[in-house]
């Protein structure tokens, strides 16, 4: 019989993956709601600013500026998790580089 997985069952990768996961969308999960879909439609997803804008009902200016105040705050985000790196995950089995 099919049921539910238990809440506390993890496997071994599990811990490294989420905390991969942190790593990577934690910076964006941050942004507030109009740079972070900016970012993900502009950047993950390909669409250009005008489709952005058509698409969200606000300005190309407003989304171009969004998206500028997204992509200056993952670049410092990712200088701060740089230097953090060390303190925070001392016993971390990868580098920044594979993230």
């Amino acid at each position: 019989m099919i049921a539910p997985a238990r809440e506390n069952q993890t496997s071994p990768g599990t811990t490294q993956a989420t905390l991969k996961i942190e790593l990577r969308l934690g910076s964006i999960l941050k942004l507030n709601a109009l740079e972070r879909f900016v970012f993900v439609m502009s950047a993950l997803e390909g669409y250009s600013y005008q489709d952005c804008s058509i698409l969200l009902g606000c300005s190309r200016q407003a989304v171009a500026n969004a998206g500028a105040r997204a992509f200056e705050r993952l670049a410092n985000g990712a200088e701060v998790v740089a230097m953090e790196w060390p303190a925070r995950y001392p016993r971390a089995c990868f580098t920044l580089s594979e993230i």
